[in-house]
């Protein structure tokens, strides 16, 4: 499977793996509470854009794929 493009979104999915585990040792809380601001601003974002928005075109607003948006808003994904 290919890596999905550098992307806003890819970017929150990415977010979303890092800041739902134990960071290492090396990096610092001001860090981790930098990316999870972040996310929760992209979340914000993702969601004013999309709002009203019917599942298929919902993904088409963040320049994202069908499976992708599909992949994030069900249960565990950073959408949902």
């Amino acid at each position: 499977m290919s890596r999905p493009t550098a992307s806003w979104p890819a970017i929150g999915a990415g977010l979303y793996r890092l800041t739902s585990v134990a960071p290492p040792p090396w990096v610092s809380a001001g860090t981790v509470a930098a990316a999870r601001a972040l996310l929760a601003a992209l979340r914000a974002d993702v969601e004013r854009v999309t709002a009203g928005a019917t599942r298929r075109d919902a993904p088409t607003r963040i320049d994202a794929g069908d499976g992708s948006w599909l992949r994030w808003t069900r249960r565990g994904g950073w959408l949902s």
